[in-house]
């Protein structure tokens, strides 16, 4: 072949070589040593510029973290950081709970399947403090890991104390006291009030009145919390709650019936144990006379009811739409003319 010899003529030739028919000019299907060439596309034609522009503008794209958190990170980037370099955040909540059995769990499954979900950072001078990951760095650290995977987030100590506490890493598992604690810690910092901390948590106020509520038991019973935050719950704290309303006095008979829970008796078991116990105590000292006194309405509906527990007189509103100010004024004026009909005094 010359020099000059056409690429119609090398394709004929490369067909004779392998034994195939030379190529039929008036033929739709063309023969090229192996390659079949079908009749070619028929439409616009379109650039490589083009087709690149197009396909760009429908791809879909995973919505970056900057979009999701409000945070500006280095360009989204998964990177390898050493694990004792990483610093769990001030902000964490100092009550939770990290399951040892779950924690080995996730170990296990990162140990097998990899790290699925990065942790999340920011630059803290040389080190790195915990944004979000604080089970994942743990359950690395337990199967000896050396580094992990992290995007690396700048931001101000507000924004990390919003993105700690808010993250839902595990927060549903958390005990009453726990977000209690949490609930409290932002209200401290001021991210708003109740209504809004429910907000941002996901919750309802209730939830969160109900789980502050725990923290302002007796101080030796928030101590037991304070050891082992999943003691009793919501439930069982109204039940204490309820009980030292209706006896002030009895404090340390009711935190009696809590430390029982810690020997293994049920949480369930509080409120009539305590009743056990007092109706005792009221027998030996001689007060069992000293029952609760009920006002009714006209068709039997429990209005008030009242209870001396030695020197203290408790008044309770048990109907809702009773105005609670307003029977108390009554009770101060009932008391007034006590005691200027009894001690001449106004």
């Amino acid at each position: 072949m010359s020099k000059k010899t056409s690429d119609h003529d090398i394709l004929q030739h490369l067909a004779a070589s392998r034994g195939h028919k030379k190529m039929d000019h008036n033929s739709h299907r063309q023969d090229t040593g192996g390659i079949i060439l079908h009749t070619p596309p028929t439409g616009p034609n379109e650039s490589v510029e083009q087709m690149l522009a197009r396909e760009a503008s429908t791809e879909t794209h995973r919505p970056s973290l900057h979009a999701e958190t409000g945070l500006n990170d280095e360009d989204n980037k998964i990177i390898e950081i050493p694990c004792d370099l990483v610093d769990d955040s001030p902000y964490q909540n100092p009550f939770r709970d990290y399951d040892p059995i779950a924690l080995d769990e996730l170990a296990g499954g990162m140990e097998s399947a990899g790290q699925n979900e990065p942790i999340q950072v920011r630059r803290k001078g040389n080190r790195y403090e915990l944004l979000a990951g604080h089970r994942r760095i743990r359950a690395a650290r337990l199967k000896g890991w050396t580094a992990i995977n992290a995007i690396i987030f700048e931001c101000d100590d507000a924004e990390a104390l919003k993105k700690v506490v808010t993250h839902n890493e595990g927060r549903k598992n958390d005990s009453p006291f726990a977000q209690g604690h949490l609930y409290q810690f932002a209200l401290d910092r001021g991210l708003g009030n109740q209504a809004k901390i429910a907000t941002l948590f996901a919750t309802n106020t209730t939830h969160v009145s109900r789980c502050l509520s725990m923290l302002r038991l007796p101080r030796p019973i928030v101590s037991m919390l304070e050891k082992q935050s999943d003691l009793f719950g919501i439930k069982t704290a109204e039940i204490i709650n309820q009980l030292l309303a209706d006896h002030p006095t009895e404090e340390a008979l009711i935190i009696q019936a809590v430390e029982r829970i810690k020997k293994g008796a049920p949480s369930t078991s509080v409120k009539g144990w305590f009743e056990q116990m007092y109706k005792q105590k009221e027998q030996k000292t001689g007060r069992s006379n000293n029952r609760t006194k009920v006002v009714t309405s006209a068709n039997g509906r429990q209005l008030f009811s009242a209870k001396r527990d030695g020197r203290v007189i408790t008044v309770r509103v048990s109907d809702s739409e009773v105005d609670a100010d307003a029977a108390m004024m009554k009770v101060i004026e009932s008391l007034k003319m006590f005691s200027t009909e009894n001690y001449g005094e106004k």
